[in-house]
């Protein structure tokens, strides 16, 4: 277990007064183009959930403080998920109330991965992470190693993980 920042305390009582409130909410969303292999791709965010573990992290009351432990046996995983009918404007909003789906800190589901694959053959890499161990300076970093693992997978190339924090 370890303190939480200052930060991090603030955002805790935060969530906590306002239990309903998705405002550190981390959303993204991306279409994909090109030709894609959705399996690769989720192998690909799954070896980076699995080099973060800070995105298995609970966040609750101790001794009278509040304390983060990451908990190796959240499930965390991409998912896919298959949509029978055309990318349109009403997917649009329908992203968008999906981003205001709010996380709960103590059971450490705070980050949700998904690709959504449209009858059109349109697809949307799908990220929710809370601002608790996310912001927007490891936007970048995430991406990027998700298209770095998915290159290395395509092409049947060694990597290795190391975990690190966000």
């Amino acid at each position: 277990m370890n303190r939480l920042s200052f930060g991090q305390k603030d955002i805790w009582y935060y969530q906590r007064i306002n239990k309903e409130s998705f405002a550190y909410n981390v959303p993204m969303a991306y279409l994909i183009s090109g030709k894609v292999i959705v399996d690769k791709l989720i192998k690909a965010i799954n070896i980076v959930i699995k080099k973060h573990p800070i995105l298995k992290t609970k966040f609750f009351r101790y001794n009278d403080e509040v304390v983060q432990e990451i908990d190796p046996k959240i499930n965390l995983f991409a998912e896919k998920e298959y949509i029978d009918r055309p990318y349109d404007d009403s997917e649009k909003i329908a992203i968008i109330e999906e981003s205001r789906r709010v996380f709960a800190l103590e059971e450490g589901a705070i980050a949700r991965f998904k690709v959504k694959i449209y009858n059109d053959n349109t697809k949307i890499l799908y990220i929710n992470i809370h601002h608790i161990v996310f912001d927007g300076l490891s936007i970048p970093v995430v991406l990027h190693e998700i298209k770095e693992y998915y290159k290395k997978i395509l092409n049947n190339e060694k990597y290795s993980v190391k975990e690190e924090n966000l």
